[in-house]
């Protein structure tokens, strides 16, 4: 733990979760972002989060996130007294929040203090969640969504509930220093073809798979990487590993689990799929587009403000059989593979780069 620069505006980051999932890596780039110009803190749980957070000199708070309850009253009256020691003696100029359920567990003792928060809005909420969440009308200076989509779908709800609220859209930055392709080309015997993501249901693990299966059994000898675990905590790695053996795909495929190092692995696959149901806009494809893969997505929510038909293949969710004609038809068409890595490259450094994210991250911070 790093001491706290008194020189400096505080910044206190809140998150209720500390596995890395896409929202964490967009907070750990929002810090990146504007660290030079204010001191940060963190408070979330042990886990992931904090120790990549310590890259960057951050002040880890542990705490265990409560939500207040009618029926619990005396929990909910120590959880208040405690978050205002805790804002008291941290005395942050503003709290950023990573994800919603983080603002409604601090949100009450914000108002007392009188400390603006800013959203960062990273999934299309269902209605009767927002309800629960913002019934208290908390003190929400600007939400940031990451997405146009997200926004159109979920801004008049919290304009509902926050009126005074700006409401904003900044998109996910990547490291295109870092994230880059291979000074020499691939030169993998048979083509890797990876998915990138949490074993959440939504991602489509399970279409990837009956992808994986097409393919072979239409004659495409190929490796099928899965990227990612069970950070959520469900069960879901041993019942992909299942249905792999039940599709006949176990043999040609590896479960990577959760990974410190995404670029590592990335970098050897020649073909990224995402076969998500729900995704607001994926930091993994981003990467992948910097990194200058072929990619085959589904269409949904956001994803299609990165990806468009000049440098990624589209096709409908829940649809096996459409990740599988655009994996092989990139398989069979080389020039025009080349040409689809080229220009996810090139769209990410114009509108996508970490330089980018981070002045209009800066913008925000400054008008508060």
């Amino acid at each position: 733990m790093t001491a706290i620069d008194s020189k400096k505006n505080q910044v206190l980051f809140a998150h209720s979760s500390s596995a890395m999932g896409g929202a964490e890596r967009v907070t750990l780039s929002v810090i990146d972002s504007i660290k030079e110009k204010y001191t940060v803190s963190l408070v979330c749980p042990e886990g992931d989060l904090p120790r990549f957070a310590e890259e960057s000199k951050t002040t880890h708070i542990e705490w265990t996130f409560f939500q207040y309850s009618f029926r619990k009253p005396f929990s909910s009256l120590k959880y208040l007294y405690n978050s205002l020691l805790l804002l008291k003696r941290l005395a942050p100029k503003l709290i950023h929040t990573g994800d919603i359920l983080a603002l409604r567990s601090l949100a009450p003792a914000c108002k007392v203090l009188n400390i603006p928060i800013i959203c960062h809005v990273h999934f299309p909420y269902e209605t009767s969640f927002i309800d629960w969440v913002f019934s208290k009308r908390p003190l929400v200076h600007t939400f940031i969504y990451c997405s146009h989509e997200l926004k159109t779908n979920l801004s008049p709800k919290l304009r509902g509930k926050v009126p005074l609220a700006n409401h904003i859209v900044i998109h996910n930055g990547v490291d295109i220093q870092k994230f880059k392709p291979k000074d020499k080309p691939l030169s993998n015997f048979v083509p890797r073809i990876g998915i990138i993501g949490n074993l959440q249901k939504r991602k489509g693990h399970e279409e990837f798979l009956q992808m994986a299966r097409i393919l072979t059994k239409s004659g495409v000898k190929a490796q099928f990487d899965v990227i990612g675990g069970d950070i959520l905590q469900e069960p879901r790695q041993p019942f992909l590993e299942k249905e792999a053996a039940r599709l006949e795909v176990h043999h040609c495929t590896t479960f990577h689990g959760q990974v410190d190092n995404v670029f590592d692995l990335l970098s050897d696959l020649d073909i990224v799929v995402c076969a998500s149901h729900q995704e607001a806009f994926p930091v993994t494809l981003l990467e992948a587009m910097a990194a200058g893969k072929a990619i085959v997505t589904t269409n949904v929510n956001g994803i299609t403000e990165a990806v468009d038909q000049h440098c990624g293949i589209l096709t409908e969710a829940h649809n096996a059989n459409g990740l599988a004609d655009g994996v092989r038809f990139l398989l069979e068409n080389e020039s025009e593979k080349v040409q689809f890595e080229k220009n996810a490259r090139e769209k990410v450094k114009r509108e996508f780069s970490s330089d980018n994210f981070k002045g209009l991250v800066l913008s925000v911070y400054e008008s508060i």
